[in-house]
């Protein structure tokens, strides 16, 4: 049989291994952590912004300019936006009307969306999934080309085909839109998720720490 001393020595021995793993479960984690922080914070250096600029009318209502921050329903009615994409640069200057052949990033909750630029033909976005019925909507990342060089402001229709859904959907296409390119695409999926991410971040850290306390307790 083992003496006491031994048996202290086992047990030390086994709370060192599992403090071990505890450990670098730990550090992986915030060394995932620490990574994924400094690429978002590199990556708008690298890429300039786009974003929509002009007026709004409501069900064919009166136009009103549309604000930062500002709330506009997707339930009562079409929407129709007027106005132009305009660009930042890198360093957050302001660039002018965006004209380029990089597509523009959309992110479309239960919308749908018809482009009407000025001597092209009508473009349509349309949410509605024919693998899954009539009735059923997706909320999607669409990319749209500007089709026309001309810097007269083009319109967007928007429709909520079914008169519910995302009340938020306008305010989201708003101020999510960017390019759609390897980085600065990546970087507004990212920002939109960045909320999730963190919780489940603090879950992982709170898991482990409690999956320690856990095997100590039961090796006491």
């Amino acid at each position: 049989m083992l003496n006491i001393g031994e048996k202290i020595k086992k047990i030390r021995k086994t709370h060192l291994k599992i403090a071990g793993i505890v450990a670098l479960i730990l550090l992986a984690t915030l060394l995932l952590w620490f990574n994924n922080s400094r690429s978002l914070q590199a990556a708008p250096s690298l890429v300039g912004d786009v974003y929509f600029e002009g007026e709004y009318r409501i069900a064919g209502g009166e136009w009103r300019t549309i604000a930062s921050g500002e709330h506009i329903p997707s339930t009562k009615g079409v929407v129709t936006l007027r106005g132009n994409f305009h660009m930042l640069d890198p360093e957050g200057g302001y660039a002018g009307i965006y004209r380029y052949e990089i597509p523009i990033a959309l992110f479309l909750d239960h919308i749908n969306l018809t482009f009407l630029e000025p001597g092209c033909d009508p473009v349509v976005l349309d949410t509605e999934n024919p693998l899954y019925g009539e009735s059923v909507c997706v909320a999607r990342w669409e990319a749209y080309s500007l089709m026309g060089n001309s810097e007269e402001p083009i319109e967007i229709l928007i429709d909520n085909p079914h008169a519910f859904g995302n009340e938020t959907a306008i305010d989201e296409l708003l101020s999510k839109m960017g390019l759609w390119t390897g980085i600065d695409f990546e970087k507004t999926v990212s920002d939109s998720g960045q909320t999730l991410r963190s919780f489940g971040m603090i879950f992982m850290l709170v898991s482990t720490v409690f999956l320690g306390i856990a095997l100590f307790s039961s090796l006491i």
